[in-house]
């Protein structure tokens, strides 16, 4: 209840704030684009050739984002439908931050799954704008997981009953938004030059054991689409303790095929639960087809 009451009343400070930033920092980039001669090809109109209207059952970054190699990372022309898909995800980003802050909860922030980078890239922004809470918690690092290649190989029983799976839309190299992990990484110290981003590039097996072993994350970000992306994840961080109290789990993909239960995370969720119990709050929908959650208590595991 007191936790729904915070996230409510951080809400209501940074919606509007988030909102009129945005709008402000899109009629910047106009400017600084037509200035510097770079808007051609950001205006409404088709998406960058090579990826057409995204790939089907992956995030649909690109209706937002150019991802021609000189302007990754930059919004399209707004308003469009997938800005207000998308707005709501910024905001639902700085109530879990807010909320993170004033509560407070100690921790890094860590997605896992980077795709073309916006979400990256609001974590950064959402950290620059509202640090008047720092008092309570120390700063925050990003610690941001992905292949830069793509989904892997599929093995799991729960993905290869998934349709995306068996149809090739989620196969082994998809979902690839062919982002150099050091344009991604000047781009959020362009964003936010004081924040600390720490940038895991590989399969998550591979790259899990580099995590700092006194690490806790505050907010999870889970964008990996798959079911054993997803578990994987989970598993690590509970098994290795690195989840503190209170932490808020986000799934991107929550609502992916159908919302069906048996699939993608829904089943992750379902099946880390069932091997580590521990107690959670429900904080519900955001975005198109995301679901969080508020860690209420974690199970007592050594590391």
């Amino acid at each position: 209840m007191i936790i729904s009451l915070l996230i409510s009343i951080t809400s209501m400070l940074l919606a509007t704030f988030v909102y009129k930033k945005y709008r402000s920092d899109i009629k910047k980039l106009r400017r600084t684009l037509a200035e510097t001669g770079h808007g051609e090809g950001l205006a409404r109109g088709p998406l960058p050739s090579g990826n057409e209207g995204g790939e089907a059952g992956c995030e649909s970054e690109s209706i937002l984002f150019d991802l021609s190699p000189s302007n990754r990372l930059l919004p399209r022309d707004y308003p469009t439908g997938s800005a207000y898909i998308k707005q709501p995800i910024a905001e639902a980003f700085a109530q879990v931050i807010g909320y993170l802050h004033a509560s407070p909860v100690g921790g890094d922030i860590g997605e896992f799954g980077v795709g073309s980078g916006w979400t990256s890239t609001q974590l950064a922004r959402i950290q620059r704008d509202i640090p008047e809470f720092h008092v309570l918690t120390a700063p925050r690092k990003l610690h941001l997981f992905d292949s830069f290649e793509g989904l892997p190989e599929v093995t799991a029983a729960a993905d290869l009953a998934n349709p995306l799976v068996s149809s090739g839309v989620w196969a082994k190299g998809t979902c690839n938004w062919d982002l150099p992990p050091e344009l991604l990484k000047q781009a959020l110290a362009d964003e936010n030059p004081a924040l600390t981003v720490l940038i895991y590039k590989g399969w998550f097996a591979d790259t899990l054991s580099k995590i700092p072993a006194d690490t806790k994350f505050a907010m999870i970000h889970l964008d990996a689409d798959i079911y054993q992306s997803t578990y994987e994840v989970l598993e690590y961080l509970l098994t290795k303790s690195m989840i503190s109290q209170g932490a808020v789990i986000l799934f991107d993909d929550w609502s992916c095929n159908a919302s069906a239960p048996g699939l993608g995370p829904r089943a992750a969720w379902r099946d880390i639960l069932e091997k580590y119990p521990f107690t959670f709050d429900d904080m519900g929908p955001y975005g198109l087809l995301g679901r969080y959650f508020v860690v209420t208590s974690l199970p007592r595991l050594g590391r």
